[in-house]
């Protein structure tokens, strides 16, 4: 792993690695990665060794979360869901434990399958981040912009409104710092800004959008938004 590292790193790219328990992230720490996905059971020598490493953690939580609420409505087996949820119960716990140590945490989010269809549920993992792991508001929304921007070696151009940065900008509807479910709700976002350039959404439900996968949960359907 440290070799994987070093060597992606002369390259002058980014590594990460998939970590759940605390022999694995422990690992990953040591290798150098540069950012951690899942950390779902760590014991509290590795959640301080994490701290201090300030490598951010990425707990994708929003899968895990779909299928325990929703997957019964789209066919995921029983079995699936009950053991989804007593590892979200665990997860719980160990995240609480990392917010209060100091880790660092980042937002991904798993999108992709049938039960987090693109498009749909991104901002939701915010919401999953304050519940599941202590965040509030105000670190959710930097976990989901300057901690990535600074990861993916962008800081001061991502995730900030300043002189030189990509002006890359969301106006809501409404403060988030006080309710952050107004990144999902239909028409929370009042316009969409790229790179100083307004983005004109009128015909978004025409575009294609990527095919979803329905491996591991094998769901009968999609669970969107407005379906959920």
């Amino acid at each position: 792993m440290a070799t994987a590292a070093d060597l992606v790193h002369q390259l002058k790219r980014k590594i990460t690695i998939h970590a759940r328990g605390s022999a694995e992230v422990s690992a990953a720490v040591r290798a150098g990665m540069d950012w951690i996905m899942h950390g779902n059971s760590m014991t509290p020598e590795v959640i301080e060794e994490l701290a201090n490493s300030k490598i951010p953690l990425v707990p994708t939580l929003l899968l895990l979360a779909n299928i325990a609420d929703y997957g019964s409505s789209v066919g995921v087996a029983g079995l699936v869901r009950d053991t989804v949820k007593r590892l979200l119960d665990r997860t719980a716990h160990t995240l609480h434990d990392a917010h209060h140590a100091g880790v660092t945490f980042m937002v991904g989010t798993d999108s992709g399958f049938a039960v987090t269809p693109y498009g749909e549920w991104h901002a939701r993992e915010l919401q999953l981040l304050r519940d599941f792991a202590g965040l509030s508001a105000a670190e959710a929304l930097q976990a989901a912009t300057t901690i990535p921007a600074r990861a993916l070696g962008m800081e001061g151009k991502l995730g900030t409104m300043r002189v030189g940065a990509t002006a890359d900008v969301l106006v809501l509807e409404s403060d988030p710092l006080r309710d952050l479910s107004i990144l999902l709700k239909p028409g929370g976002i009042n316009a969409i800004i790229q790179g100083g350039r307004p983005i004109d959404t009128s015909d978004q439900e025409q575009e294609q959008r990527w095919r979803n996968l329905r491996s591991r949960t094998a769901p009968s359907g999609a669970v969107t938004f407005s379906t959920a």
